[in-house]
């Protein structure tokens, strides 16, 4: 194996692929007997759960508001809670009014979503590689949003993205593909 140590920033998603996202990514790593060492980012209120055994690092939404019940929904689901949250605006907490937002990224228009807010806070972090699992960019949401609405936001910002980030599946994977053995050993 590979002792080589190399960060990674996994972002999860809960797009119903992100289950077969996570697995395709870890035959990759198994396949070439490379030790992967990897951060993650939760992206959204309905990614917290979704693999609670990660110790994520990070939590991004552009919904701020949904902060405390993505911590009591992750603590829930027995994921641990103390990772630094990312939004475009902060946001009190209820019971004490002290701020919950530790970094602000403010949104530049055209949106992208929380899964792109989340790789823009990947890259002012300082990962040189980030992986989207789980955030696809195709169908709609439970109030019948059409995901597509924010394709015109990923290809806004693709030459900033691309060098850094590869995803799973969908619209994202399309334009900025997948990762492979030669990106993650360059």
């Amino acid at each position: 194996m590979n002792s080589e140590k190399e960060k990674i920033l996994i972002i999860i998603g809960a797009a119903p692929c992100v289950r077969e996202d996570i697995g395709s990514a870890l035959l990759l790593a198994a396949d070439k007997n490379k030790i992967v060492f990897a951060d993650y980012i939760l992206i959204g209120l309905d990614s917290v759960d979704v693999w609670p055994c990660v110790d994520a690092q990070y939590f991004a939404t552009y919904h701020p508001s949904e902060i405390e019940m993505a911590k009591e929904r992750r603590a829930k689901a027995g994921g641990n809670t103390d990772y630094m949250v990312i939004s475009h605006q902060q946001h009190p907490e209820t019971a004490t009014g002290r701020d919950l937002v530790d970094l602000i990224i403010p949104c530049e228009p055209p949106s992208g979503s929380s899964a792109l807010l989340g790789v823009l806070a990947g890259i002012q972090l300082g990962y040189e590689k980030i992986i989207i699992y789980g955030c696809p960019l195709t169908g709609t949401n439970d109030k019948g949003y059409d995901y597509a609405n924010f394709r015109v936001g990923w290809t806004a910002k693709l030459n900033e993205i691309k060098d850094k980030t590869r995803a799973m599946s969908g619209f994202t994977k399309e334009l900025l593909l997948p990762p492979d053995v030669a990106w993650l050993e360059k």
